[in-house]
Order: structure tokens, then C-alpha cells, then sequence
């Protein structure tokens, strides 16, 4: 999955746009929550 994104980011130069999704799925708090989980499954 993340070969592919790299891949298409060759081909097209996505990256401000990936940047731009990334940050707008931590802003609706999936990274937080993503990162609670892990922490707690550390734990």
C-alpha cells in the first residue's frame, strides 16, 4: 500500500497532496486515537 502511494507520487509528485490528507485525517483525531492504541496495546 505505502510502495504504491511512493510509486504514484513518482509518477504524478502527490506528496503536497498526501500531506494535505494526512493532516486532515489527524485533524478528525484518527491519528490520535490510532496512536492511543498503540500505546495501550505497548502497555
Amino acid at each position: 500500500m505505502i510502495a504504491e502511494i511512493i510509486n504514484l507520487n513518482r509518477k504524478i509528485g502527490v506528496l503536497p497532496v498526501l500531506l494535505f490528507i494526512l493532516r486532515r485525517f489527524w485533524q478528525n483525531g484518527i491519528g490520535i486515537s490510532a496512536r492511543n492504541g498503540y500505546f495501550q496495546k505497548k502497555k
